[in-house]
C-alpha cells in the first residue's frame, strides 16, 4: 500500500532532479533581472540632469548591456550549477547539453551517468545491465541513492528480449508490450516498467531497466546518453580483447624461447652410426635411453591434436619424464617405451593420440630395429622414392648401406641415420696391428 501512494504521488510531485532544475533556472533569471534592473537605474541616475528622454535611453542602454555582458555570464552560471548540483552528463536543454562530455569511460557510466539516469527519470529504483568481454552481462542497481553490484555477476538475458529491445532501440515501456505475454514476463522478472537499451551497430551492449515510467522531455536526453554508453561499453570490451590478446602474445614469446631451448636437443655421439636432426619443431620430441652397455633406444613422437597450447604443455611433461627415465638408468626396449609413454599421457587425460617411430641398435652396428605408432611417419633410404620401408605394429629391421635412412613426418625430413665407414674400419685394423707387435 506505501508502494502504491509513493508511486501515485510520484506522477503529481516533480522528482528531486527536476526541482534542483527549476530551482536553477529560477536562481539565475532573477539575479539576470536584478542586474539589469540595476543598470537601469544606474544609467537613469547618470542621464537625469542631461537628455529630457533619459528613461528610453537608460532602457535600451540597460536592454544591451545586459546582452552583450551579462546574458553570457548568466548560461555559464547555469551550466556550472547544473554540473556541481545535478550531473554532467544530463541536462533539459540543448545549450548545456554541448558543454555535456562528449565520451565517459565504462567507469563513469556505473559510477556517474547511471545514478543521474534514474534520478533524472524519477524511478525509485533502477538497474543496469552492462555486456562484458566473456558474452554475458553484469548488474548494478541504485534505489534509495544508493548503488550496489547485484551478487550474481552471472545476469541472464533472454533472447526474446534482447531482440525486442534491439528493434525498439529508442526504449519500451510495459504498456507497449500488452500484446506480448513473453515480453512482459520479462519486464516482470526485472520488476521494471520501462527498459532503455544501449545499442551500437545493431547489437545489444546493456540496458537502463527503470520502475517507472521517464517524461518524454527527459527521454530525449537519455536516449543521446544510451548511445553514448553503448559505445563505452564497446569500447571496454575492445580494450580488454586487446589488452588480453597482447599478455597471451607476450606468453606465448616467452614460451616459445623456452622450447627452443627445450627442444633443441643434441644428439649423442654414437660409434658407428651417426645421426642427425633436420627439424627444430617444438612439436616434435627426440629421445635417447640406455639399453644395456652397448645398445640404445631411442624415440621420435609427436602428439596429435590442433590444440598447439595445450600440446605444447603436454611434450614439455612428456619430455621430462623421459629424461627422468634417462637419469634413473632404467633400461628400456620397445616395449617398455611405448608402455611408458601411454601411461604418462593418460595421466594428463590427453585423449587425442600421439605418433611414434621407435629404433634400437648397438655400437659399431649398421643394423637398428624399427616400430611404428601412427601413419604419418615414413622410413626410407632414397630421397626420391618415398616408400615406407617398414609396417605399422612390427618389428623391422633394416641394414644401413651405402645410402642414408631417413624419416619423415608427413612432408618434412626430421632425421637420418647414416653409418660411419672410418670408425668401423679403424675398429677392425687396431686388433691386426696388435696381433702383429
Amino acid at each position: 500500500m506505501k508502494d502504491f501512494f509513493e508511486e501515485y504521488l510520484q506522477n503529481f510531485i516533480p522528482s528531486g532532479f527536476k526541482v534542483k532544475s527549476v530551482l536553477i533556472l529560477l536562481f539565475t533569471r532573477v539575479i539576470f533581472i536584478t542586474i539589469g534592473l540595476l543598470i537601469y537605474n544606474s544609467m537613469n541616475d547618470l542621464l537625469k540632469d542631461v537628455y529630457s528622454n533619459r528613461l528610453i535611453i537608460s532602457l535600451i542602454s540597460a536592454i544591451i548591456t545586459s546582452i552583450i555582458f551579462f546574458l553570457p555570464l548568466q548560461e555559464y552560471m547555469e551550466i556550472f550549477l547544473k554540473k556541481k548540483v545535478l550531473s554532467e552528463y544530463l541536462f533539459d536543454d540543448p545549450l548545456t547539453l554541448r558543454f555535456a562530455h562528449k565520451r565517459f569511460e565504462i567507469n563513469d557510466l556505473i559510477r556517474n551517468v547511471f545514478p543521474d539516469m534514474v534520478k533524472a527519470s524519477g524511478s525509485l529504483m533502477g538497474r543496469l545491465a552492462v555486456l562484458n568481454q566473456l558474452g554475458y552481462f553484469e548488474a548494478y542497481t541504485f534505489t534509495k541513492g544508493r548503488r550496489r553490484k547485484i551478487k550474481n555477476q552471472r545476469f541472464l538475458v533472454n533472447k526474446r528480449l534482447m531482440e525486442y529491445l534491439i528493434q525498439n532501440h529508442e526504449g519500451v515501456s510495459i504498456t507497449d508490450t500488452a500484446e506480448r505475454s513473453d515480453i512482459n514476463e520479462d519486464f516482470a522478472l526485472l520488476k521494471s516498467s520501462y527498459i532503455l537499451p544501449f545499442i551500437f551497430r545493431d547489437k545489444l551492449f546493456g540496458f537502463l531497466s527503470l520502475s517507472g515510467i521517464p517524461d518524454e522531455h527527459y527521454l530525449k536526453t537519455m536516449r543521446i546518453i544510451s548511445s553514448k554508453a553503448a559505445l563505452a561499453i564497446y569500447n571496454h570490451i575492445l580494450s580488454s580483447q586487446i589488452a588480453i590478446h597482447k599478455k597471451y602474445k607476450h606468453e606465448f614469446e616467452v614460451a616459445s624461447r623456452i622450447e627452443d631451448k627445450i627442444f633443441s636437443n643434441k644428439v649423442p655421439i654414437f660409434s658407428g652410426i651417426e645421426i642427425k636432426t633436420f627439424q627444430n619443431d617444438p612439436n616434435l620430441i627426440l629421445e635417447f635411453f640406455k639399453n644395456d652397455e652397448e645398445g640404445h633406444v631411442f624415440v621420435l613422437l609427436v602428439l596429435s591434436g590442433k590444440n598447439r597450447f595445450s600440446s605444447g604443455l603436454v611434450s614439455s611433461h612428456l619430455l621430462g619424464k623421459y629424461y627422468s627415465q634417462s637419469l634413473v638408468r632404467k633400461k628400456h626396449n620397445h616395449k617398455s617405451i611405448r608402455i611408458f609413454t601411454e601411461k604418462s599421457l593418460q595421466e594428463l587425460s590427453w585423449n587425442e593420440g600421439f605418433e611414434m617411430i621407435i629404433g634400437s641398435f648397438k655400437e659399431n652396428s649398421t643394423r637398428i630395429t624399427f616400430t611404428q605408432v601412427g601413419l604419418n611417419f615414413r622410413i626410407t633410404d632414397s630421397e626420391v622414392k618415398l616408400d615406407n620401408l617398414i609396417s605399422v605394429g612390427w618389428k623391422y629391421t633394416l641394414d644401413i648401406k651405402q645410402d642414408s635412412l631417413l624419416i619423415y613426418y608427413k612432408k618434412d625430413k626430421v632425421l637420418s641415420i647414416n653409418k660411419k665407414i672410418e670408425e668401423i674400419e679403424d675398429n677392425i685394423k687396431m686388433p691386426d696391428k696388435k696381433n702383429n707387435r
